[in-house]
């Protein structure tokens, strides 16, 4: 009994090591060191799925300085992971194929300081790259759009240290944004990122290739590869816990943390998209696109490019087999004219034959010709409709008449980073909105036309982001659809900041106006003074008192002028630190600017200062508001010629807030506007140049930067414009 147990036990363990040399062995080399970017090929490696097809998989991490595609192409390793390269050595005959696609987004960008927003700001800037030639193919049609040349960059060679961009070494550097963000924001350092996704530029990054002859010589091979690192991929994306775990005890040479791989778990399912598209596929419009772009688009013609793409994708047999049953279907799609043809003879024969049913015939034939293309024509023009919502750059939702999500555009699915798939995930108007703008939005889409207005909206991680939303309700098969289009003002925001400097210089020649009546009293004063010295020096009646006198009130006027231009050097000082103050201080200090301006014009100011509690604010931003206001009311009556003018200055509070008012007496103002007064480029004043931005950045400047509300609204012939700040 015991012989056979052993004769069993080493039959087994003979037929395990036979399994195991029956695998093939090949090897995949990495176009960097292990991470969670290559999570999908080391999950088929440590899951059994690269074993279960026959493979004894080595991935090889990548040494600087290799040449990985020469070492595909010449057999020294069976399959790569490379970018863009790989096409452009396609194109110049190296035996390449492309197996299969990951990343669909860009995942080179450019790290820069905050204040290097776009490519222009780059020149005579210092960037870290890893060589000329890969920047160029990876940013030069980004530099293009700004008419911008590679060779007028300033470069340095990479150390892929991100500690030298934190030390001001560099000006900006080439990354992964799936890693080195991270990294950055560990060490609290301030960047910008020029994705070159944003501009409609997607670059190969994350592509699995091989030489043709693997591919030719060992197709099972290839394809099982191919099958088995897809299935490691969707497991990878499935579960990141476990892989990360893999690569922290296996693979971690790098010393990377925990943490930093979670972070770049995430933004590779973001470059990948796996809900949006197949993993792995390759998208034959993509390569057409990126021909074009690496290419002068008159180099190829369209079936030129059509044939290098097609010898470029790797195909299994079943593949091949299948486009040549496509080809003969295309065929005899062309074959169909000559058909119609020959088949129109015969019924022009038969309608010689039987010509006493003619008018009969050709009523019929003409009006199944009519129907045929109406119903063509709708069937286009319901495409038409499909296509132009995934082709718009503006986000695009369709709700139905309970405000239940019908259609998403892609443009909408990456906004908001919502993927649908059919009959899951049922969408509300109202999961797109934060709870303050539901009150907002409940009175818009009650209306047939929504006229556009901005509005703050939720993408699914509820994070925030401003937008311009307009909206129509249609009807179809006797149901009502309200079509939104929705366009990401984030940043159109940030382009707002530099029209609100802009805005702020526009008040110049209106405070030097100020200037004007702040010095002409005292400049007087200072000419009688000195004037009465000359006249009591010519009568021998100067005598020490008098000239003391005299000095002492052109000391006293030369000191006010002092101050004057003091308190206007303080409002165009940038100071974005919060200060503590009081409303009453903050009055007095915008009337020391404004206050002689009013009286000379004949208008009566009124204070009424009763608040005393202190607030923390941005004195500065706060006082350009209130000077704004009060210029706007000193305009109102003068262009109005209102007689007994005032302007009334209310300071006052309660247990929860406190309260700035500032109140003319100009007629108010016309109720066909009031609602619009603080859109951007709305102004009453463009016969004076006036520019629409004062109000629009004064509600900006409370609302948003100080935390506070700032409204309108008419009484009897009075306008009231108020700032609420909260305790």
């Amino acid at each position: 009994m015991l012989k056979i147990l052993a004769l069993l036990f080493f039959l087994s363990l003979y037929s395990l090591l036979a399994k195991e040399q029956k695998l093939s062995k090949v090897s995949l080399q990495l176009h960097w060191k292990y991470q969670f970017e290559f999570a999908g090929f080391i999950a088929a490696k440590e899951k059994g799925f690269y074993k279960d097809v026959g493979l004894d998989v080595e991935l090889k991490e990548y040494d600087f300085g290799q040449n990985i595609i020469k070492d595909v192409s010449s057999g020294k390793v069976n399959y790569g992971i490379y970018n863009s390269n790989i096409l452009v050595e396609y194109i110049k005959d190296e035996p390449l194929k492309l197996i299969s696609s990951y990343f669909k987004r860009s995942a080179l960008v450019l790290i820069t300081k905050p204040e290097i927003k776009y490519p222009k700001d780059l020149l005579n800037k210092k960037i870290m790259a890893a060589g000329i030639e890969d920047f160029d193919l990876n940013f030069n049609y980004l530099f293009s759009l700004e008419k911008l040349q590679i060779k007028d960059l300033n470069f340095v060679p990479h150390t892929f240290d991100v500690q030298d961009f934190a030390d001001n070494k560099v000006d900006a550097m080439t990354a992964f944004i799936s890693d080195q963000p991270f990294k950055l924001d560990k060490l609290n350092v301030k960047y910008n990122i020029i994705d070159p996704s944003n501009f409609g530029v997607f670059n190969l990054q994350l592509e699995l290739f091989t030489s043709n002859n693997e591919a030719q010589n060992n197709t099972a091979r290839t394809e099982a590869f191919r099958n088995a690192s897809l299935k490691g991929w969707e497991y990878a994306l499935n579960n990141p816990a476990e892989i990360i775990e893999i690569i922290l005890e296996k693979y971690n040479t790098q010393n990377l943390t925990k943490d930093f791989l979670e972070n770049e778990a995430l933004h590779t399912d973001r470059l990948i998209l796996p809900k949006m598209y197949q993993i792995g596929s390759i998208d034959k419009m993509f390569l057409f696109r990126q021909i074009d772009i690496l290419y002068n688009q008159s180099k190829f013609t369209f079936e030129k490019k059509e044939e290098l793409i097609d010898n470029f994708i790797f195909y299994t047999q079943k593949e091949l087999e299948d486009k040549r049953v496509d080809l003969n279907y295309t065929l005899l799609k062309k074959s169909i004219p000559f058909l119609i043809i020959i088949l129109l003879i015969i019924f022009y024969r038969q309608w010689l034959l039987n010509k006493y049913n003619k008018n009969l015939k050709i009523e019929v034939e003409e009006k199944t010709e009519e129907y045929k293309k109406k119903n063509e024509e709708l069937l286009i023009s319901n495409q038409n409709f499909s296509d132009l919502l995934d082709t718009a750059i503006e986000a695009i939702a369709i709700f139905d008449e309970k405000n239940n999500l019908v259609k998403l555009n892609n443009s909408g699915e990456i906004m908001f980073n919502y993927y649908f798939k059919e009959n899951l995930d049922v969408k509300k108007v109202y999961d797109f909105i934060p709870k303050s703008s539901i009150a907002q939005i409940k009175e818009k889409l009650k209306c047939d036309i929504i006229e556009p207005f901005e509005i703050d909206l939720l993408r699914s991680d509820k994070s925030v982001f401003p937008a311009l939303i307009s909206g129509k309700i249609i009807k179809k098969e006797n149901r009502f659809f309200n079509i939104i289009t929705v366009v990401d003002l984030t940043q159109i925001k940030l382009r707002d900041e530099f029209i609100q400097q802009q805005a702020k210089l526009a008040q110049m020649g209106e405070l030097l106006s100020m200037i004007a009546h702040q010095w002409r009293q005292p400049l007087t004063a200072i000419s009688a003074a000195s004037e009465s010295l000359k006249l009591k020096a010519l009568l021998n009646d100067l005598n020490n008192e008098t000239v003391q006198i005299a000095a002492d009130d052109i000391y006293k006027y030369v000191n006010h002028l002092s101050c004057t231009i003091n308190d206007f050097k303080n409002f165009y000082k940038t100071n974005k630190s919060i200060e503590t103050t009081t409303l009453n201080d903050l009055v007095k200090k915008s009337l020391n600017i404004i206050e002689d301006s009013i009286y000379f014009h004949n208008i009566q100011i009124i204070k009424n200062l009763d608040s005393t509690s202190e607030i923390k604010t941005y004195i500065n931003e706060v006082t350009q508001v209130i000077l704004s206001l009060l210029q706007n009311a000193e305009d109102a009556h003068l262009d109005k010629e209102i007689k007994n003018a005032y302007i009334k200055i209310k300071t006052y509070e309660n247990d929860t807030s406190l309260y700035l008012e500032i109140i003319d007496n100009a007629g108010g103002i016309d109720a066909g506007i009031i609602d619009k007064i603080f859109e951007p480029y709305f102004s009453t004043k463009l016969e004076k140049n006036g520019t629409g931005l004062g109000l629009y950045f004064a509600k900006r400047i409370i609302d948003n930067n100080c935390d506070g509300l700032l409204t309108v609204q008419n009484f009897n012939n009075e306008s009231i414009f108020r700032i609420t700040f909260y305790k």
